[in-house]
């Protein structure tokens, strides 16, 4: 029962549900929702097998994951995606017109940064190498403290 003073809708609150997943951390961060059919003639469009999934990411250890779900709402399966890529504290993600998906980055400095990014994530049934030259260059140019509690902030990157 919500008595307050200061409420201006139901007086009688509806119960809590289960969450659709536990997540035992405060930076999970829920995306699109992406349905197949949605991009019918768009050849970057995600495979139907990510039809009806939930794609969501996490801005402290910047993994993303798809989340399958059925015709109520409830989980099917959840799996990492994405995981050979880098993303730098992601904090939005929304489909394009063509079935594309667009990830922003905050980036690495607080505040003050110049390196956060706009990335098109696009399908496409040959696989793409990854560049992973920064990195024989001796370059712990993502490897840095990336801020609080990061995990990649005392790792380093192998191949």
């Amino acid at each position: 029962m919500s008595d307050s003073p200061n409420n201006t809708g139901l007086k009688k609150l509806p119960s809590a549900t289960k969450p659709l997943r536990h997540y035992p951390r405060a930076s999970a961060c829920a995306g699109p929702v992406y349905y197949y059919n949605d991009y019918q003639d768009c050849a970057t469009r995600l495979p139907e097998i990510f039809d009806s999934c939930l794609i969501v990411f996490d801005w402290t250890n910047a993994s993303v994951r798809v989340i399958k779900l059925d015709e109520n709402g409830d989980a099917v399966w959840d799996n990492p995606w994405l995981g050979r890529h880098l993303f730098i504290h992601p904090v939005d993600m929304q489909m394009g017109k063509n079935g594309e998906l667009y990830l922003l980055e905050y980036g690495t400095p607080w505040y003050d940064g110049t390196d956060g990014r706009l990335k098109k994530i696009t399908y496409t049934e040959t696989p793409i190498e990854i560049d992973w030259t920064f990195l024989q260059r001796g370059g712990q140019k993502y490897a840095k403290a990336r801020g609080p509690g990061h995990p990649r902030e005392k790792k380093s990157f192998r191949r």
